[in-house]
C-alpha cells in the first residue's frame, strides 16, 4: 500500500454489519441520522459488505451518504466480497 494512502486512511470506521431495522427492512431514516452524526464527529470511513444485509445495507448507506453533503471523494467506503467457492471460477462468478 502506498505510504501516503496508508497515512490518510481513517483509523476508525462505521461498521455496517448490523443496521437498525424497521419491520422487515432497514430503517433508512435512522441510518441517515447515524451517518450524519458519524460525519459530524469527523469520521469518514464506512465498512460494509453485500452479505451484511444483501444489497439493501449498501443501498441504505449509499442513500444516507448521498444526502449528507460531504463530497464522495472525501469518504472511504469499503466493501468486501464473500466467495464460498474459492476456485477461479467461483470467485469470478461472485464478482
Amino acid at each position: 500500500m502506498d505510504e501516503q494512502v496508508a497515512q490518510e486512511t481513517p483509523k476508525l470506521g462505521f461498521g455496517l454489519m448490523r443496521l437498525p431495522r424497521r419491520g422487515l427492512g432497514i430503517d433508512v431514516a435512522q441510518v441517515s441520522r447515524m451517518v450524519d452524526l458519524f460525519l459530524e464527529a469527523g469520521f469518514t470511513y464506512f465498512d460494509t459488505a453485500y452479505t451484511y444485509h444483501g444489497y439493501h445495507g449498501e443501498e441504505a448507506v449509499g442513500r444516507a451518504v448521498a444526502k449528507c453533503g460531504v463530497p464522495r471523494e472525501e469518504l472511504f467506503i469499503v466493501t468486501k466480497l464473500w466467495v464460498q467457492d474459492a476456485s477461479y471460477e467461483g470467485a469470478k462468478a461472485a464478482i
